[in-house]
Formats: structure tokens, C-alpha cells, sequence
């Protein structure tokens, strides 16, 4: 089972007050621990995934998670819109997106509206803990 407090971290960057990424495997897959829902540090996130997408080698795949487990965390109106952004950017850099919620009825709802975006050109999948998220994006870095 791979931890995500325990994976190889290469290097922590904080992105804004509440928001920061791990970066594990070489850089190859990106852990986003978002722990508000304040806007400044939503544009500061939208941002950095931007710039991180801007720089991706379309030959390998975009691997994330972000983690929106903690009771601080959630999913607004305004990070979806600022999700949807990203989703559109650069469609040929294909990959996967793990989102971890709270196992609550927004988590499910969530994941219903994620199997509605099978097509996506960054597959999104829901997971209620970070070692299956990681484990599943784990497995689509292990193909290459």
C-alpha cells in the first residue's frame, strides 16, 4: 500500500496559507494538500497548476492528487470554476486527477459528477483516503 505521508517526497512547496504540494517520484506526480477555501490562495493554486501544466511534456502523463480531506477544505463554486479552467488547458497533456474528499454527501456527490467526466483528457477519479488515490495514479506512472 504506498502512505502519502510516507512516499517519497522530493520537495514541499507552499503555495499559499493552506495550500501546499508535495511533489513525489521525480516530480511526477503532484500532491496538493488544500486546507481552504479562501480566494487568494485559490488564485495563488490555480496558478501554480497552471504553470505546472504550462511546462509538462505532453509525452508523459499528468499525474495529481489534491487532497480535500481535511474539515477546512472544500469544494466552492469558485474552485470548481477555477477547476474547470485548468481541465480546459492544454488538452494534450493527458492524465489522471485523484480527488480526495470526506466520505459525506458531497463526496458522493462528487463522485457521481467525476464518472460523468470519463472523457476528460485528465481523467478525474474520487477517493475517500490519499493511499488510493495515490495508488491508482501510481498505476498509470508505472505504464511509462
Amino acid at each position: 500500500m504506498v502512505n502519502g505521508d510516507n512516499l517519497m517526497t522530493i520537495e514541499t512547496v507552499d503555495i499559499a496559507p493552506g495550500v501546499t504540494c508535495d511533489l513525489h517520484h521525480d516530480g511526477k506526480i503532484l500532491l496538493f494538500r488544500i486546507n481552504t477555501v479562501k480566494r487568494d490562495a485559490i488564485d495563488a493554486w490555480f496558478k501554480y497548476v497552471r504553470d505546472r501544466i504550462s511546462e509538462w511534456d505532453p509525452s508523459q502523463p499528468y499525474l495529481s492528487l489534491y487532497d480535500f480531506s481535511d474539515s477546512t477544505a472544500g469544494f466552492t463554486p469558485y474552485m470548481r470554476q477555477k477547476a474547470n479552467e485548468i481541465n480546459d488547458f492544454r488538452p494534450e497533456v493527458r492524465g489522471r486527477i485523484a480527488l480526495v474528499l470526506m466520505r459525506n454527501m458531497v463526496g458522493y456527490m462528487l463522485m457521481l459528477f467525476a464518472r460523468f467526466r470519463a472523457g476528460a483528457v485528465r481523467q478525474p477519479k474520487v477517493f475517500f483516503n490519499v493511499d488510493d488515490g495515490l495508488a491508482w495514479l501510481s498505476e498509470e506512472l508505472a505504464q511509462y
